[in-house]
């Protein structure tokens, strides 16, 4: 097993699907590459979308509001 299925078994979470297993090294590294890339833009958007409605509150309620939520 090569470090592309590695990689793409630990942002899949799990056994891949044989398909996926199937491509091409160079397609599985791609694909790895671009799925990384999906998860940190997505990371980075929730973050800015939750700092951005955290601040349409009031400000004291905002730190109460942050550690209901866990952030």
């Amino acid at each position: 097993m090569d470090d592309s299925v590695r990689a793409l078994r630990a942002q899949y979470g799990g056994t891949l699907p044989g398909p996926v297993e199937a491509l091409p090294a160079p397609h599985r590294r791609d694909l790895a590459a671009v799925l990384d890339q999906a998860r940190s833009r997505q990371q980075r958007e929730l973050q800015e979308s939750t700092d951005a409605s955290l601040a349409a509150l009031p400000k004291p309620l905002r730190a109460l509001i942050r550690k209901a939520l866990g952030l």
